[in-house]
C-alpha cells in the first residue's frame, strides 16, 4: 500500500492526528475502500450480518474479537498496514471492537452509522479482501 495522501486521508496513515469518528466522511471512508487501503468489518453476530450486511464486510463478531489474545487469528484477513472501519448498528459494538484492534496494534475506527446508512452512502463496494464475509 502506498501512503497516497491525494485522497485528503492523511490521517488515515498516521499522518496527522486522528479524526475523531463523529467527524469521518464517508466519502473519505470509500475512498480508502476502493483503493484497497482499508476494510470495513462487521462486528454484529454473524446471524445479523447474513440476514442484512453491507455488501463486502467481513464479520468479526465482537463476541469473537473479544476471546483474541493475540493477532494471529486476524492475520488472514488484515495486514499490519491495514486500517479497519468497524461498524455495527449504532456504534457501540463498533467501537468496543476499535479498542481490541487497537490494543491489537491495527489502526482502527468506529463509524457510528448504522447498516442502512452505510449502503445507503454507497458503501460496501466488492473490494474487500475475503468475499466470503466471514472471519471467524
Amino acid at each position: 500500500m502506498s501512503n497516497n495522501n491525494s485522497w485528503g486521508l492523511s490521517w488515515l496513515f498516521g499522518n496527522s492526528a486522528p479524526v475523531p469518528e463523529h467527524t469521518i466522511d464517508l466519502e473519505q471512508v470509500r475512498l480508502a475502500l476502493q483503493e484497497k487501503a482499508a476494510i470495513l468489518v462487521d462486528v454484529r453476530e454473524l446471524n445479523e450480518h447474513e440476514t442484512h450486511a453491507v455488501p463486502g464486510s467481513i464479520c468479526m463478531p465482537l463476541s469473537w474479537l473479544r476471546e483474541l489474545r493475540s493477532k494471529q487469528p486476524l492475520e488472514p484477513y488484515l495486514s499490519a498496514d491495514t486500517t479497519v472501519f468497524a461498524h455495527c448498528v449504532k456504534g457501540i459494538r463498533s467501537q468496543a471492537a476499535v479498542e481490541i484492534f487497537t490494543r491489537l496494534e491495527y489502526r482502527a475506527f468506529s463509524l457510528p452509522q448504522g447498516v442502512d446508512a452505510l449502503i445507503a452512502a454507497g458503501l460496501g463496494l466488492a473490494n474487500q479482501p475475503n468475499q466470503s464475509g466471514n472471519a471467524p
